[in-house]
């Protein structure tokens, strides 16, 4: 099994001239101007495009969910001071009564 397998050697790490050179050439000039590629402009187009239909579906489901929850919320909030209110006549009405039929004929009999 060990007679298979051969050492590991330095030029076996070392690239291929070709390759080298060009990453030499790359390095001291930067990257050598390229061919326009019609299809990633069109596919920056699309999804420039997506982007827009998905920020005006996002925006636009915001403004309906804002809308019913304000609503929603306006009328849970009536609903609450209008029990309020109730509690606060029924509240002041039974002060009333209790006044009218336990202290106005104590008073009627005080001098």
């Amino acid at each position: 099994m060990t007679g298979d397998v051969q050492p590991v050697t330095e030029s076996a790490f070392e690239f291929d001239p070709p390759i080298h050179n060009r990453l030499r050439i790359i390095a001291a000039k930067g990257d050598p101007p390229r061919e326009p590629y019609h299809g990633y402009s069109v596919s920056r187009k699309l999804l420039a495009k997506l982007n827009l239909v998905l920020v005006l579906v996002f925006s636009l489901g915001m403004f309906l969910m804002a809308h019913y929850a304000r609503n929603f919320l306006m009328d849970d909030a009536r609903q609450q001071v209008l029990q309020q209110a109730q509690l606060m006549a029924a509240s002041a009405s039974a002060t009333k009564d209790y006044t009218d039929q336990e202290v106005s004929p104590v008073l009627a009999q005080t001098p």
